[in-house]
């Protein structure tokens, strides 16, 4: 007899119902997962979707001609890279706005009206930095000017007061910095860190810092055109032309104050075919001592070594004391490259009617033995009423 152990694959064996039974349950769970996993994702979706855009994006803020700030929308506390656009020929800032800080610090202004565009700072205001961080301001397109309205700030910079590093980026056709006035330091510009101007490598335009006002007292109100109490002040790219004139400061640095001997001064622009003028500048108050520097005053050293077709430093005045050109506790280097150098009617109260350092004055070195390609280096009619 034939032996049987009862296997037969059309039977439902225990075994096989119970493995298609756990086997169903698992492609059911695995459905339902994928199913559940799907609807979440869409749902997900749907509510990000719903939601506002939030990331930040750089504005634009036209201004047109004869327009104000605030009717224009620019806002009190711009953001970073956001743009001020000058469509006209004159505007009026009539709100002191707090430069951005977050990311790179800066803040555009654009001239795209096809002209010089001028824009005239109310009384009471100015762009602002209360913080440590370095603020960035770039100016393109053509030439823009910032006239102060001759009524004083009260405090520092009439222009601009920073508590941090300050650059101006002049990549357009110029920036003129005019008719603004400090009751204390930095009648243009005033940081407790460094102030660094750059001009454009391509399309190199005039930098003027002319007719600033810092004081009302005899007391740390020095540095009409800028003022830093602890940093550097550089000027350094391409330019056309740099003019520094008719500024007026009660102490030290009628033009430019450099405070702090970790700093320095240096002008090293590029102003190929144009002039490097330092002229008219006062500062200090007759019968006072110890303010000098009637164009140029730093703590530090002092260094010009650009390429211009003239260096002038003509009738600056020191009412107080020392270097009526220039006046510096560090060595003062001329060097550079120049068709002509002109020291002329220059007058201080003190010692050195042109020049006045406390370590040493250089012109040109063994590198740089002339600093002259062509022309002459005239010192004339400087006057000192103590020595040099």
């Amino acid at each position: 007899m034939k032996h049987t152990s009862g296997k037969n694959s059309n039977s439902a064996h225990p075994l096989r119902v119970w493995r298609a039974v756990r086997s169903g349950q698992r492609t059911g769970q695995k459905g339902a997962y994928r199913a559940l996993k799907s609807g979440v994702l869409a749902a997900l979706i749907g509510a990000l979707a719903a939601l506002p855009l939030t990331l930040a994006q750089a504005q634009i803020y036209p201004v047109p001609e004869s327009g104000v700030f605030t009717a224009a929308g620019v806002l009190v506390a711009p953001a970073n890279g956001d743009t001020i656009e000058l469509q006209g020929a004159t505007a009026t800032m009539d709100v002191t706005i707090t430069l951005p800080t977050a990311g790179t610090g800066t803040l555009n202004f654009a001239n795209t009206f096809g002209a010089a565009s001028t824009v005239v700072i109310n009384p009471t205001f100015h762009f602002s930095n209360a913080t440590a961080n370095p603020v960035t301001l770039n100016f393109t397109g053509d030439a823009i000017t910032f006239n102060g309205s001759g009524t004083a700030f009260t405090g520092t910079g009439g222009f601009l007061s920073s508590a941090g590093a300050v650059t101006l980026n002049v990549l357009g056709s110029g920036l003129t910095l005019s008719n603004h006035r400090a009751t204390t330091s930095g009648g243009a510009i005033y940081s407790t860190g460094a102030v660094t101007i750059t001009g454009s490598s391509t399309t190199p335009g005039a930098l003027n810092i002319n007719n600033n006002y810092a004081g009302a007292t005899a007391t740390a109100n020095g540095g009409s055109g800028i003022f830093t109490s602890s940093g550097s002040i550089t000027i350094g790219g391409k330019f056309s032309s740099i003019t520094v004139d008719g500024n007026s400061a009660l102490s030290q640095g009628g033009a430019f104050h450099q405070g702090g001997t970790g700093g320095s001064l240096s002008i090293t622009a590029d102003v190929t075919g144009g002039e490097i003028a330092f002229t008219n500048n006062t500062n200090g108050v007759s019968g006072t001592t110890g303010l000098s520097g009637g164009a140029i005053y730093s703590d530090g050293v002092t260094t010009i070594n650009a390429k211009a077709d003239k260096l002038t430093f003509f009738n600056n005045t020191t009412l107080s004391q020392n270097g009526g050109g220039i006046g510096s506790v560090g060595a003062i280097s001329l060097l550079g490259t120049y068709g002509d150098i002109l020291f002329d009617k220059n007058t201080a109260a003190g010692g050195g009617g042109a020049l006045m350092s406390a370590a040493s004055v250089t012109i040109g070195n063994s590198a740089n033995a002339a600093a002259l390609t062509t022309g002459t280096l005239t010192f004339s009619n400087n006057k000192a009423n103590g020595s040099g």
